[in-house]
């Protein structure tokens, strides 16, 4: 609420969504596969350092599905999304977190 007692609502459209990658100082590869998928998600990534990725899955509707935090070392790695079996046919955004920046996926569930 603001001073005069009113709600104030924020609305954030994210339309930097796309299927290409930059690499960063400290992550050098970064890829979401299958897309789209039936029953399982992957994160492949490439590591400079010992990191922990915030791995989260959102409906369109902004609902968070899915939380899984992993700390991996340096290298490459594959994380499997845990619950995206169970999940509804639908349009999702992925995020993917560590300390410095967050990367978005629009992933599709079929």
């Amino acid at each position: 609420m603001d001073a005069a007692g009113c709600s104030i609502f924020i609305s954030v459209t994210i339309d930097l969504i796309n299927d290409t990658f930059e690499p960063t100082y400290d992550v050098h590869a970064l890829k979401v596969w299958p897309n789209p998928f039936s029953s399982q998600l992957a994160i492949e990534i490439d590591l400079v350092s010992n990191q922990r990725l915030q791995i989260e899955l959102f409906t369109i509707h902004g609902q968070k599905v899915i939380q899984q935090q992993v700390n991996l070392g340096q290298g490459e790695h594959l994380v499997w999304l845990k619950g995206t079996a169970d999940l509804a046919k639908a349009t999702y955004l992925l995020s993917v977190r560590n300390a410095e920046k967050i990367w978005y996926f629009k992933v599709l569930k079929q």
